[in-house]
């Protein structure tokens, strides 16, 4: 077999997996079975045995999704608190852009992976080039991740760092050398800072300890600096240096509120721009999307074919017509919802391309916020975008709204604090925007009980997704591994109640394992995938009594 990176990790991990070999032992690179692979890794990738056996782990055990340090452990036969006295090694794979790591979970970044396919060592590249908006964007985006646990605070302070300091010519980074730079401020009063500096960009430059809390965790160590800010702010480098400072108004202190000092706000924002609405939201022209053949149960498959017809120009605009000139509201509103994986994002994509429509995409998660009113905000701003591609655009645009679970659910009868009074304001504004809607709506969501009553009339069309029965499950295990024999389709079929979306995580595994073995596996190896994906998703039954 032609020696090459994946190989390389593919045959160390073998080794390690199936034999006496210690995977911590210190003599672990001139062992003679896997020496010549450890000196092609080290050489190509300038990593040492132990970092490419742990990087090969990380990467069999993710199969294009994610492993944790628990699995990694299990897979070569040591305790958690050994593998976990190594953690410095995953660091070090992390900074150098080969895994993320969120939560004790590890995933591939897929530039990192595809840089190894081509027998290429990763190079992560700085951010240069980037004006003061952009980074600001960045750094909201890289925050959104923090608020819904996709990054850890440490990894936060660590790209939003490099992001400033590559590009030291924008207001950002010649504000962070002036001030910043020299106070040599520990990460967590950095991670401060930049939290600070990202409310005075997009909500004023003022803010107390509740509106920051909900974005430092415990189990980060971060969270020592909330209880200084509460409790004796004085002490906080930030203070000392007189970065951030408590706002006064009319020489009285206002306790408990604290703003970045006013000429400093000003430096770093030099060159920002006015804020203009929620970036997430965007028009896609769906001619970009790639054909796909998707496969329904008979119910789900007349109506999709149904909206489909209804959906094509002519036939829409016949029914526009009809419906002003009997007096009612041009909204085509629609609700696909079921379990995960059934393909209900993807047929609305593929409806938007079969009847050439564009897209707004708005996934509902980056709508939600944390500071006071911006969900509000968000949401009156995107059905206001959606007017308004509606009227520049010939055909109407489809608006997606993907996962919306957070406005479709029951509505809080007694509201016990601020979190459930914002979620009943939000679904109210969707309640009325839907109301009163004209266009194209398809909103998706994995909610198959607690809707809400209020939505089941603003729904025109409403499409159940179930998993795909027997035969259909068949003609899916076909089209995505041609390989199969139809025998073989409908036993793996037969056997595994799996939805679309669990089939193909099945193919990309075996994908994976053909490019590291250079053979293609065989069906006892898919049914051995098949298992790992039925365990994998079995819920964890608690002991009783905790």
């Amino acid at each position: 077999m032609e020696q090459n990176i994946l190989n390389a990790l593919n045959t160390i991990v073998t080794s390690i997996k199936h034999s006496e070999l210690n995977l911590f032992d210190p003599a672990l690179d001139s062992t003679e079975s896997i020496k010549k692979e450890i000196g092609m890794l080290r050489e190509t990738l300038g990593l040492t045995a132990l970092q490419a056996t742990l990087l090969g782990l990380a990467i069999e055990g993710a199969a294009g999704k994610r492993t944790s340090f628990r699995e990694i452990a299990d897979a070569v036969g040591c305790s958690y608190l050994e593998l976990m006295s190594h953690a410095d090694e995953f660091q070090t794979l992390r900074k150098k852009g080969y895994l993320r790591i969120v939560a004790e979970k590890l995933s591939i970044p897929a530039e990192a992976m595809a840089a190894l396919m081509k027998n290429q060592a990763y190079t992560r590249t700085e951010p240069k080039g980037m004006s003061t908006e952009a980074q600001l964007t960045k750094i909201k985006r890289y925050l959104g991740k923090v608020h819904r646990d996709q990054m850890t605070e440490e990894l936060f302070v660590e790209e939003v760092d490099l992001l400033i300091r590559s590009n030291p010519e924008s207001s950002l980074g010649m504000a962070f050398t002036k001030h910043i730079a020299p106070c040599n401020l520990p990460d967590q009063e950095r991670y401060l800072f930049y939290l600070a500096l990202y409310g005075a960009r997009f909500h004023g430059n003022q803010f107390s300890v509740v509106d920051v809390r909900e974005y430092f965790s415990v189990e980060s160590g971060f969270d020592e600096t909330i209880f200084w800010l509460e409790n004796c702010h004085s002490c906080l480098d930030l203070f000392k240096h007189k970065i951030i400072e408590e706002i006064s108004v009319d020489g009285l202190v206002e306790e408990g509120q604290f703003k970045i000092r006013d000429d400093i706000v000003e430096d770093f924002l030099k060159e920002a721009t006015p804020f203009e609405g929620n970036k997430s939201i965007w028009l896609e022209d769906s001619a970009k999307y790639t054909p796909k053949e998707l496969f329904y149960n008979e119910t789900e498959k007349q109506q999709v074919q149904r909206l489909s017809t209804l959906l094509s120009p002519v036939n829409l605009h016949r029914v526009f017509e009809s419906m002003e000139a009997k007096g009612m509201r041009t909204g085509f509103t629609c609700l696909f919802f079921g379990a995960p994986g059934t393909g209900k994002t993807e047929t609305a994509l593929q409806l938007a391309r079969a009847t050439g429509r564009k897209v707004l995409s708005a996934d509902i998660a980056q709508i939600l916020s944390k500071w006071i009113g911006e969900s509000e905000q968000n949401a009156r701003r995107l059905f206001r975008d959606y007017r308004k591609a509606n009227e520049e655009n010939e055909l109407s645009p489809i608006l997606l709204l993907n996962e919306a679970d957070a406005f479709l659910c029951k509505r809080f009868e007694n509201v016990r604090n601020s979190t459930e009074k914002m979620e009943n304001g939000l679904q109210n504004i969707f309640l009325e925007e839907l109301e009163r809607f004209s266009g194209i709506l398809i909103a998706t969501t994995n909610l198959t009980s607690n809707l809400d009553p209020a939505f089941d009339r603003r729904f025109l069309f409403k499409i159940r997704f179930d998993k795909p029965c027997i035969e259909v499950s068949a003609s899916i295990w076909r089209s995505i591994i041609p390989e199969l024999s139809e025998r073989e389709a409908l036993q793996l079929a037969t056997s595994y109640d799996f939805s679309g979306g669990q089939i193909e995580n099945i193919a990309r595994k075996r994908n994976l394992d053909a490019i590291l073995t250079g053979s293609e596996p065989d069906f006892a190896a898919i049914r051995h995938y098949c298992d790992e994906e039925t365990i994998a998703n079995r819920p964890f039954r608690r002991a009783i009594g905790f």
